[in-house]
């Protein structure tokens, strides 16, 4: 008797945009998240870095609560919800992007890009510093190690020391982490979808970054096509649409797979830097920056507890 075996049917053309589609939106969301340095750079060159900030943060805002609002939904009315977005806002939005905007004048944005892929490692530091989380585990203290060795050789301080710029970087970087574990401990499972905790974080940030620019001297802002087209991308390309396609992503692919965009930004914004802006990448940035993305990967996972399967870190 001869027996016939059926293969599985060839996978067709929607089945494979389908798989396709979620990698195309990461792809995508690193582009836009990698370009922001490269556009703070461009606007840097006719508005302050409190200028800056409060404009993306401003544009950002508005478009994210326009768009909570056309959806049926409404910002969170409570004291304590705004208390803890006011806080947030400013560990994650406010304070480091005016840091981000001082530093990429001194040291560049390819710089910045790749020094901002050590948030991973901060999230985890400050996570485990606030006992949100009680064990390292031996693969996230390698990362630990790995990223601390990545930083170094980025910064290369044996070279000209370490200039003011990379120290903002590093600060800005922390900040991130310590909002991430600070939203996970505050702002997660409250009840609130993410796209309005997102949209009253952006409206708190610009109140607060509001409250700086009567302290930078009032420069005055020098708007020609690029400078107004770079405050543009940063405040609805960037942050309001890279929000929403995050947010997308999130519901999509889930948050192991949305988290993946960590590794492409520093790729994107080192290129666009070179590029376009002419700066120079060392070989100590190159070989720390990979360094770094490999400790960052290797601290994104979650030790095993119990001989459960591990959990991807958000």
């Amino acid at each position: 008797m001869t027996t016939i075996t059926l293969a599985p049917p060839a996978p067709t053309a929607a089945a494979n945009a389908t798989k396709a589609r979620p990698l195309l939106s990461i792809s995508l969301l690193a582009l836009v998240w990698g370009s922001t340095f490269f556009w703070t750079a461009i606007a840097g060159e006719g508005a302050s870095p409190a200028q800056i900030v409060f404009i993306r943060l401003a544009l950002a805002s508005l478009v994210l609560i326009g768009f909570v609002y056309s959806k049926g939904l409404r910002l969170p009315k409570d004291f304590t919800t705004w208390r803890h977005l006011t806080t947030a806002a400013l560990m994650a939005n406010a304070a480091p992007w005016l840091l981000f905007s001082i530093g990429v004048q001194e040291a560049g944005s390819s710089m910045a890009g790749t020094i901002n892929a050590t948030t991973p490692l901060w999230t985890v530091a400050f996570l485990l510093i606030w006992r949100h989380e009680k064990r390292v585990g031996a693969s996230r203290a390698i990362g630990l190690a790995l990223g601390i060795a990545g930083v170094v050789l980025v910064a290369a301080p044996w070279q000209n020391g370490i200039s003011s710029g990379v120290i903002y970087f590093v600060i800005a970087a922390a900040m991130f982490g310590a909002s991430f574990a600070y939203t996970a401990r505050h702002l997660t499972n409250t009840g609130n979808p993410p796209l309005v905790t997102a949209a009253g974080q952006l409206f708190a940030a610009t109140v607060l970054s509001a409250l700086v620019l009567p302290f930078t001297g009032w420069p005055s802002i020098q708007l020609d096509t690029s400078v107004i087209v770079a405050l543009l991308m940063l405040g609805i390309l960037v942050t309001a649409f890279g929000y929403v396609l995050s947010l997308h992503i999130v519901a999509e692919s889930g948050a192991a797979s949305a988290s993946t965009v960590a590794f492409m930004v520093p790729v994107v914004a080192v290129a666009l830097g070179i590029v376009f802006l002419h700066e120079t990448f060392t070989v100590p940035m190159a070989i720390g920056g990979i360094i770094t993305l490999v400790g960052a990967g290797l601290v994104r996972r979650r030790p095993k507890q119990n001989n459960e399967p591990s959990q991807p870190q958000t």
